[in-house]
């Protein structure tokens, strides 16, 4: 309900402000390609933009400013939403035994790991003893 709410402010700041934008020099420069993309997929880029990286916040300000109806944007951006969510609860779940195989490695490869830093420790730790006690052997001798 957050992304839609945020969609749905996005798109009301592109239509109330449309015709500034429209006017601004920035726009007259980018105009005709964004127009061209537009008219290609139509108001369909709504539900395509939630998977594009990026696109989403200015491709609702844009429909916005291109004076798309509210309902007509709010079913398309609930489309979109409910195809992402399915989306990735879909690869959530699909890839959820490869994830607990993989930890499960992990989790391995951690205690084989920890037990070479203990061996190793002690042994760091015997031979500065061992050392110490020859040096002090050849000290006092």
């Amino acid at each position: 309900m957050g992304a839609l709410l945020g969609d749905a402010v996005f798109f009301a700041f592109g239509r109330h402000g449309g015709a500034a934008v429209r006017r601004s020099a920035a726009y007259a420069r980018v105009a005709s390609f964004v127009e061209r993309l537009a008219d290609r997929s139509g108001p369909w880029e709504i539900v395509l933009a939630r998977f594009v990286y990026g696109t989403r916040f200015a491709s609702m300000f844009f429909w916005g400013i291109r004076g798309l109806g509210w309902v007509r944007f709010a079913i398309l951006d609930l489309l979109g939403g409910l195809l992402g969510a399915l989306i990735l609860v879909t690869l959530g779940f699909a890839l959820s035994q490869s994830a607990t195989a993989v930890l499960g490695e992990v989790e391995r490869v951690e205690k084989r790991l920890l037990g070479g830093v203990v061996v190793t420790a002690a042994l760091v730790l015997g031979f500065n003893v061992v050392g110490r006690r020859l040096r002090a052997a050849r000290s006092s001798a």
